[in-house]
C-alpha cells in the first residue's frame, strides 16, 4: 500500500542477482545517476491546509475523535518541517549509505584495483542531492579508506544535473487536469463524515482537504516518527485512484506520451553526453573507479526514457494507461538510480551492463552481451 505514496514511497532493498558476464570480463568502473534519498517535503502546502482546517474545526467543536487523531498527527507532522523543508530525512541518509555498501560488495573489484581509485562525485545545488552524495561516498570509504574521493557540485553542476525547463510547460499544462482526473474519478464526500461532527461547517471541498491529507500521510514513509493510517480515510477506490492518476501524470510528461511526445526526455541529452564523456575519460586514465551523480527524480525518469531502459521505453497513451506495467511507487521512489557498470576483459573488449534500482535490465532496442560493447 505504501506504493500508494507514488514519488515518496521510500527505497525497497530486494534482494539482488548478476547474470554472470563471457568469460575473462571483469566490472572495472560505474557511472552512476541516483535521486536523492528520503527527505521532507519541500513545501508544507503539501499539508499544512489539512492542519488549519482541522485545528479551526477543533476550536468550533466540529472534530470527531477521528478528526482528534488526525489533527494530532498532522500537527506534528507540521512541527517536524520547521525549518526542514527538501532536506534530508535520516532515513534518506541510511538508503544512500546501504546503496553505497551494496554497490561496494556487489563490486569489489571495481573499488580494490590495482593503483589510485578515484571517486568523481558530483550534485545539484540543491542540500538533500549534496547531502545524498556525502553519505554515499562516506559509506564507500568507510569500506575502502584508500579511495581518492573529489566533489562538485553548484550551478554548473545544476545545469545538467537538475534541468528543469524541458518540462515546465507541460506540467504547467497537465497538473491542473490531474488533479481534476483524480477529483471526478470518485466520490470524496466519505472523509469528510470521518472527521467533522457537521461537514456542512467546514468551508473546504473534500477532495482538495483529502489531497493535503493524502500529502501528509505520503510523506509519513520518509520521516518514520508519524504514521498515518490512511485507510481509516480513504476508500480503496480513492487511494488507487489517486496512484493511478498521479502515475500516468509523471510518465506523461518525463517520459514518453501522446500529449507531450519526448520534450523532457530530450532535454537529457547533455546529461547523457556527460555520461558517455566522463567514461571516455574514466577509460583514458584508468584511474577512476566510479562517476556518481546526484539529482532528482524529474531527470532520472526522462534519461532513462532517453537511453530507452526496458519498461521507460513505452509511449504512454489515455487508451493504454502505463500503470498496466509502470508505477511511480516501484519506478521512481526515493532513492532510485541509473548504474552502468564496465567490464573488460583481456583484449581490451568492453561491455555495460544496465541497472535500474539495482536490478539488471535491458535497452530493448540493443541485444545483450553482442551490441553492448563500447
Amino acid at each position: 500500500m505504501t506504493k500508494a505514496g507514488c514519488l515518496f514511497h521510500s527505497y525497497e532493498f530486494d534482494d539482488v542477482s548478476d547474470t554472470p558476464p563471457p568469460a575473462g570480463f571483469k566490472p572495472f568502473y560505474i557511472s552512476h545517476y541516483g535521486r536523492h534519498g528520503s527527505r521532507y517535503h519541500t513545501l508544507d502546502q503539501y499539508f499544512a491546509e489539512s492542519y488549519f482546517t482541522l485545528e479551526k474545526a477543533r476550536v468550533d467543536g466540529n472534530l470527531t475523535a477521528e478528526g482528534m487523531l488526525l489533527l494530532s498527527q498532522a500537527d506534528s507532522l507540521y512541527k517536524m518541517h520547521d525549518g526542514m523543508l527538501g532536506v534530508l530525512t535520516p532515513k534518506g541518509v541510511r538508503e544512500q549509505k546501504t546503496l553505497a555498501r551494496r554497490m561496494s560488495e556487489r563490486f569489489p573489484e571495481v573499488f580494490s584495483g590495482r593503483g589510485v581509485r578515484k571517486i568523481d562525485g558530483y550534485s545539484s545545488d540543491i542540500p538533500r542531492c549534496i547531502l545524498s552524495l556525502a553519505a554515499f561516498t562516506g559509506s564507500l570509504l568507510s569500506e575502502y579508506p584508500g579511495l581518492d574521493v573529489s566533489y562538485e557540485s553548484g550551478e554548473r553542476c545544476s545545469r545538467y544535473l537538475r534541468i528543469t525547463d524541458t518540462y515546465a510547460p507541460s506540467r504547467a499544462h497537465y497538473y491542473p487536469l490531474m488533479n481534476d482526473a483524480i477529483e471526478q474519478s470518485c466520490d470524496w464526500s466519505s472523509l469528510m463524515n470521518i472527521l467533522f461532527v457537521d461537514p456542512s461547517r467546514v468551508d473546504i471541498a473534500p477532495y482538495d482537504l483529502a489531497s493535503n491529507i493524502w500529502g501528509a500521510w505520503a510523506i509519513c514513509e520518509c520521516v518514520e516518527d508519524v504514521h498515518i493510517d490512511i485507510m481509516k480515510y480513504f476508500t480503496q477506490e480513492q487511494l488507487f485512484n489517486t496512484w493511478k492518476l498521479r502515475s500516468q501524470y509523471y510518465y506523461q510528461i518525463l517520459a514518453r506520451s501522446d500529449k507531450f511526445g519526448e520534450a523532457s526526455a530530450n532535454g537529457t541529452a547533455v546529461l547523457l553526453k556527460d555520461f558517455l564523456d566522463k567514461a571516455d575519460a574514466a577509460l583514458a586514465s584508468g584511474e577512476i573507479a566510479a562517476t556518481l551523480r546526484f539529482g532528482h527524480d524529474s531527470i532520472l525518469m526522462p534519461l532513462v526514457a532517453l537511453i530507452g531502459i526496458d519498461e521507460f521505453d513505452d509511449w504512454h497513451t489515455d487508451s493504454d494507461p502505463i500503470v498496466t506495467k509502470w508505477d511511480l511507487g516501484t519506478h521512481v521512489c526515493m532513492g532510485s538510480n541509473l548504474q552502468m557498470v564496465f567490464y573488460r576483459n583481456k583484449t581490451g573488449k568492453i561491455l555495460v551492463k544496465i541497472l535500474y534500482n539495482e536490478k539488471e535490465t535491458t535497452i530493448p532496442a540493443i541485444s545483450t552481451f553482442h551490441d553492448c560493447y563500447y
